[in-house]
């Protein structure tokens, strides 16, 4: 039972804001071979209170276009927030939005990584903690979880504690993030 909990927190956080959608081959996706390296760099106050103003009406126009994020479930956690980050872009509407709240997608792009990264941060953290309670648990099944969500820690490492901190500082008026998990 143990290893089914952790096996659905990992998921959980492999999964973050994913959801519902049909499977799409990996080139139809919107997926990124290098997955950028700005995500790791912090947040400045200046570009999060522009995320946090634009962030409102990107999720209006994703609701209004019926968006759904594609299906990430086998992929590993940078390519599940890859998938869907790049999948906003070309929604009808996001441009629109982003222009009319004094942004652009490059910006908002920028942004949406820092903080989707920071977010699956503390999900790795908290499935971390729960496998740390499991450590007799040896069954083939708790193994490959906790696998995963070494490389999944490994990952989230280079986030600087600084756009932790800002997801928690922030995280009332981030609740529009919601509109990427379907």
């Amino acid at each position: 039972m143990r290893a089914l909990s952790l096996i659905a927190a990992f998921l959980l956080v492999t999964g973050v804001f994913c959801g519902g959608a049909e499977e799409k081959p990996a080139e139809q996706a919107g997926t990124v071979k290098d997955f950028p390296a700005e995500a790791f760099a912090e947040i400045t106050d200046a570009e999060m209170q522009k995320f946090i103003t634009a962030l409102p009406k990107v999720g209006e126009a994703l609701n209004k276009a019926g968006f759904t994020p594609p299906e990430t479930e086998d992929a590993d956690i940078a390519t599940s927030l890859a998938t869907v980050i790049e999948a906003v872009k070309p929604v009808p509407g996001v441009e629109a939005a982003l222009k009319e709240t004094g942004t652009n997608w490059p910006e908002f792009r920028v942004t949406m990584y820092k903080v989707m990264v920071a977010t699956a941060a503390f999900g790795v953290e908290m499935a971390s903690a729960m496998a740390e309670g499991m450590a007799d648990d040896t069954t083939a099944e708790t193994r490959e979880a906790k696998a995963e969500l070494e490389k999944a820690k490994e990952f989230t490492s280079k986030v600087p504690q600084k756009n932790k901190d800002m997801v928690i500082q922030h995280m009332d008026a981030l609740q529009g993030l919601e509109a990427l998990g379907g």
